[in-house]
């Protein structure tokens, strides 16, 4: 009996399928309208190989948000089932962190506290499943396969080759739309089994975005494009926040989801002046560009290497060219640089500037300790207060390099600048993920002459509805006594967030809201001969 049991147990399972066992329906996908953007990986193809990943890349060149999002694939594959496949791109996710609080004598016997958070961005990753494992065996290829939110099957009710148009197992438009475009689009392949290999042999991507308001965003001082501006649409009539975006690194933006109407544009970037662009006419038939230069408070310029990454080899280097068309001298340079690497330590960053002249800004020698892993946002600055050889990874926030970028000072920026990246350990690998230069240039005062505004006017606030902070943007055309206060509903003063003199300029307020319940408010500027008013939301 015994005997019986164990020749019973060595025989093979039935291959048998799990998906549908009715005949499949017309699986019809439309074809490519003229509205959508359609992208294919270069480099097909690729192999799958038992127990590795295989990854296909799309860059998409173009900045606008995403409405909806298809994955279209072909792949040769005896063993379906071994693989596990998704869709990924990388992301931040939004933060806020306890900065201080302080204490605020409203009179002389009473007081309030105000606290204040940041806001900080972490680096992360979005990934949508479209199959895992297919439940079955004698699957072989993928065949023209396309993943669709709004398909009516599941690829679990497919028949290979699967051509058509499928669910993916989870839904990729929560997760992308919404967002921008521009960037790096991965489909990756995991061979989770041995024993059958194959290859990816396309991936498309096709994106329905349609842009209603689109344009370029670029820096007075350089003239180059400027990217990670955000741009705020605002309703001129309900004085509300209704789209928000950031430019890519080329400059450009796109909105999809206006209606036809007349808004207020806002444009922020890091040591640029704020602009309003008002009105901005939408028809909805046809794109309304809008092209801005913003006028840098500080001579900043930023130059980008965006990607795509470079991987890192053990005891390998890597070299990255960047060209810079800036003309006017160096005052000042920093770098920021990402990476990833398990051992942080045991690589060393260069780099050189076109003349050939070079610098290390990251190395700990033959020592390599163990700092940890990666650089997320790290920026090298002659005047941090911190040295990177005292930091721990991942190294984020700023650090004085290795040697100094002041060697660069009065030279001119212009020409093909080189990052470099040695690997000097044995073990670990990194992925140069991108970097920026930092340029500090001179300012022509002709610049902020013609920035000053014309009129007196209180902006539309940003953000609005807003929980807890928003910011107040005050015209004044000259010098003089100005005031802002905010009132309830009921018309009770609530805050008094300036009351002094101002000279002729664009001034920031900022109102916490910490005390104050959910409801309507309303800000109001006074100057000697006219007034302005403004409504606020707060939601909590």
């Amino acid at each position: 009996m015994l005997l019986i049991s164990s020749l019973w147990a060595t025989q093979p399972e039935p291959r048998k399928h799990f998906g549908a066992t009715r005949p499949q329906q017309s699986l019809v996908r439309w074809p490519h309208q003229a509205l959508d953007s359609l992208y294919s990986a270069p480099g097909l193809p690729l192999p799958i190989e038992d127990l590795h990943i295989t990854v296909a890349t799309i860059i998409v060149p173009d900045s606008y948000n995403v409405e909806d999002v298809d994955v279209g694939m072909t792949l040769t594959h005896p063993w379906v089932r071994d693989l596990t496949i998704w869709l990924e791109r990388d992301t931040t996710v939004l933060d806020s962190f306890f900065v201080r609080r302080d204490t605020l004598w409203v009179t002389d016997t009473t007081w309030r506290w105000d606290s204040t958070w940041q806001d900080t961005l972490i680096p992360s990753v979005a990934q949508a499943l479209l199959l895992d494992l297919f439940p079955g065996d004698d699957i072989v290829n993928m065949t023209d396969t396309w993943f669709d939110d709004e398909a009516r099957d599941s690829i679990y009710h497919g028949l290979p080759p699967f051509t058509g148009v499928y669910k993916p197992l989870r839904s990729m438009d929560s997760l992308f739309v919404g967002h921008n475009a521009y960037g790096e689009w991965r489909l990756v392949v995991h061979d989770n089994f041995l024993g059958d290999e194959g290859l990816l042999e396309a991936f498309q991507l096709e994106i329905n975005g349609v842009q209603v308001l689109r344009g370029t965003i670029t820096s007075s001082t350089c003239g180059l494009p400027l990217g990670g501006a955000s741009v705020v649409v605002q309703d001129l009539a309900l004085v509300d926040t209704i789209a928000l975006t950031t430019t890519a690194a080329n400059g450009t933006y796109g909105f999809t989801r206006l209606a036809p109407g007349s808004y207020a544009m806002l444009v922020r970037a890091a040591t640029y002046d704020s602009l309003w662009i008002t009105p901005v006419v939408v028809d909805g038939v046809n794109p309304t560009v809008v092209d801005a230069i913003m006028i840098a408070d500080s001579g900043t310029c930023d130059v980008i290497y965006p990607g795509p990454a470079r991987p890192i080899a053990d005891q390998a280097r890597v070299e990255v060219e960047l060209n810079v068309p800036l003309a006017p001298p160096i005052m000042d340079l920093d770098v920021t640089v990402n990476c990833a690497s398990s051992w942080i330590t045991e690589l060393r960053f260069a780099l050189v500037h076109p003349a050939g002249d070079s610098i290390t800004l990251f190395s700990f020698g033959d020592t390599l300790p163990d700092r940890g892993d990666n650089m997320v946002n790290c920026r090298f600055d002659d005047e941090a207060a911190q040295s990177y050889a005292d930091g721990e990874g991942p190294f984020t926030g700023s650090f004085r390099p290795y040697e100094a970028l002041s060697l660069f000072d009065n030279r001119s920026p212009q020409g093909t600048w080189t990052f470099s990246a040695d690997d000097y350990g044995v073990g670990d690998t990194g992925t140069l993920q991108n970097f920026t230069l930092h340029f500090a240039l001179p300012v022509a005062a002709a610049e902020h002459d013609a920035l000053l505004p014309e009129a007196f006017a209180l902006r539309p606030a940003y953000p609005n509805p807003f929980n807890p902070s928003t910011a107040l943007t005050l015209d004044v055309a000259q010098t003089g006594d100005y005031s802002l206060e905010v009132f309830d509903v009921t018309g009770r003063l609530v805050a008094t967030l300036y009351d002094g003199k101002l000279s002729g300029g664009r001034h920031e307020f900022h109102w916490t809201a910490l005390e104050a319940s959910s409801g309507v408010y309303f800000a109001r500027a006074l100057s000697a001969s006219q007034q302005q008013t403004i409504k606020l939301v707060l939601l909590k």
